[in-house]
């Protein structure tokens, strides 16, 4: 299959002074993807990894449990800023020295972590009434900014000098760091602005243990970029079918009822011994199957099973999922389907 029609997880490093859609944009252009998307808004001055997902997987982002980013940040004290950050002209309040302030600053650091409630920056791309929140700034019209829950994870001082300090921080989508400089800086009674920062994980990604594109400006379109392993995305158990099986399922053959009785994936869970893990395969169309997984009774049929069901739809050309669709009455889990056994 030529690479413009494959669905494929990539990890790219985004260049500051690039926003997260030039970086899309270029990637799909180069590549001739039909479709690309991210998982995650960098800042235009920000950079660092950014999760891109080509064509029909950018149905999958829904899906990925851990999208908590990890951040290594710069502030810049005593000024302030429009834009909150470096990208707008500085404004400066105060001439402050972070060494008589350590500890009022560790004092903030531990009110600013944990579940707590942020209002994003004006130049953001939060939508207020179906608007993005900058498009109000520039425009100069008055707006009421929205308060988010986030939540804030290992806030650290990494060091400091004069008025700059360096911190690292993992936080939850929708959490931004320019807000939360802001904040930290009126604990200790002054103004801040953003002077780097720099997204270093996502997840359970980071630049250590996975296969990060870089300088993508630099790549010819003869280099074919490695994508990652979609499984590492989806941290869920795996049932898997064995070779004579997986034909079938290729094949997009209506195979029926496949059950792994004692299945140790659910062990987590208690349920009778006459319950069983199983899989139902069903051709859908052309391109196209449906898995049903779920826990039900032996012999009983799946649709009037008693337990949690995803649909898994997946590509037969590609062998790859195409979107996942909840249904059915109790959550037990979520399960997912080896097509690779």
């Amino acid at each position: 299959m030529k690479l413009e029609n494959q669905s494929d997880f990539y990890l790219l490093y985004k260049p500051n002074s690039w926003t997260s859609q030039d970086l899309c944009t270029f990637f799909k252009k180069k590549y001739k993807f039909q479709k690309v998307g991210h998982s995650g808004t960098l800042d235009p001055s920000a950079e660092g990894l950014m999760l891109i997902a080509t064509n029909k997987y950018t149905k999958l982002f829904d899906y990925i449990d851990n999208t908590h980013k990890t951040y290594e940040f710069e502030a810049l004290f005593g000024f302030e800023s429009a834009t909150n950050d470096t990208d707008s002209e500085l404004v400066e309040i105060e001439s402050i020295n972070l060494e008589s302030k350590l500890e009022e600053l560790d004092k903030g650091i531990s009110g600013l972590t944990g579940n707590i409630k942020q209002v994003p920056p004006i130049y953001s791309a939060v939508k207020v009434k179906g608007k993005r929140l900058y498009k109000y700034a520039r425009q100069e019209k008055e707006v009421e900014l929205p308060i988010r829950d986030v939540a804030v994870n290992n806030f650290k001082l990494i060091s400091y000098e004069g008025n700059k300090a360096k911190f690292i921080a993992t936080v939850s989508k929708g959490t931004y760091i320019r807000s939360l400089i802001v904040d930290l800086a009126k604990s200790i009674g002054t103004k801040a602005v953003a002077s780097s920062i720099n997204r270093i994980e996502i997840g359970n990604l980071s630049k250590k243990n996975s296969n990060v594109i870089k300088n993508i400006e630099q790549l010819e379109r003869t280099n074919t970029p490695e994508p990652l392993d979609w499984r590492i995305l989806f941290d869920i158990p795996i049932i898997s079918v064995q070779d004579d099986v997986l034909i079938d399922i290729k094949n997009g053959n209506n195979i029926g009822l496949i059950v792994q009785s004692g299945c140790n994936y659910f062990s987590s869970f208690e349920y009778p011994e006459d319950i069983d893990a199983g899989i139902r395969v069903t051709k859908i169309g052309n391109s196209s199957v449906r898995y049903e997984v779920g826990l039900f009774k032996s012999n009983d049929d799946l649709a009037s099973a008693d337990g949690f069901f995803i649909h898994v739809y997946v590509d037969r050309v590609s062998n790859k999922p195409i979107t996942l669709d909840y249904e059915f009455k109790k959550k037990l889990d979520t399960i997912y389907v080896d097509l690779n056994n």
